[in-house]
């Protein structure tokens, strides 16, 4: 996506600023969201003890 929209804005695209929000978009991505796939990742890998720890009554409180 961002290099499609560099490209088109290298080539005098008439739609500059749809591009450039594309581009803020992949940033704001790779800068907030794909961060978050680390902590996604470890807490997978812990397993299910913490909860299968419980009991279903103790869910309630």
């Amino acid at each position: 996506m961002a290099l499609v929209a560099q490209t088109e804005l290298a080539n005098g695209t008439s739609e500059q600023a749809f591009y450039d929000a594309k581009i803020k978009t992949a940033q704001f991505y790779f800068a907030k969201l794909l961060p978050r796939t680390t902590t996604h990742v470890q807490r997978i890998s812990t397993g299910v003890e913490p909860y299968m720890s419980m009991d279903v009554d103790q869910f309630a409180f």
